[in-house]
């Protein structure tokens, strides 16, 4: 299957830590969904502003420095929408692409619970059309590993447009 771009692209770390293959990229796929954070945070929507859930991760983390975490959570309720492209990676590779297909949704189960107690319970739908993996240098520019999701800019969509395009992945961007 080809990819169309027409709409925001969003990176997704699929893993608490950067690693080689991601931790969560199996559970991803195999369920449809890509997903963040801890049930111990609760359901992002109980948060209706930025600055509570950053006092909230704050507090549960025992760190000052979670404004990123907040906000990303923040983007992935709020921000991104369906239709949507998500990009899983690590460093310099891309693992999956898929659009989102839902809008943000909590679910407390069982899911990634085996390797990752914590959970992984705000979810969104995604229809993951690339499984492949591409490596490419200058993936590595893109990396913000402190980040577990955020959308692109422009400089960072057009390094990912070009490896897909060269990738035979990409078509009509």
């Amino acid at each position: 299957m080809r990819l169309k771009i027409k709409r925001d692209l969003w990176k997704i770390s699929a893993s608490e830590k950067v690693k080689d293959e991601p931790l969560f990229l199996k559970v991803f796929l195999d369920n449809k969904i890509a997903a963040l954070g801890e049930y111990r945070e609760g359901d992002l929507r109980n948060y209706s502003s930025l600055e509570e859930l950053e006092k909230k991760l704050t507090e549960l983390r025992g760190t000052k420095h979670s404004f990123h975490a907040a906000k990303y959570h923040i983007q992935f309720r709020d921000e991104a929408e369906i239709g949507d492209i998500i990009v899983v990676y690590s460093r310099n590779k891309i693992f999956s692409i898929g659009y989102i297909t839902s809008d943000y949704f909590y679910e407390q189960d069982d899911l990634g619970k085996n390797f990752y107690p914590l959970g992984i319970p705000n979810r969104r739908k995604v229809k993951w059309i690339f499984k492949k993996q591409i490596e490419d240098e200058r993936l590595a520019k893109l990396s913000k590993p402190q980040f577990a999701f955020y959308k692109l800019d422009e400089k960072q969509e057009d390094i990912v447009l070009k490896v897909l395009e060269e990738n035979n992945v990409l078509t009509g961007s």
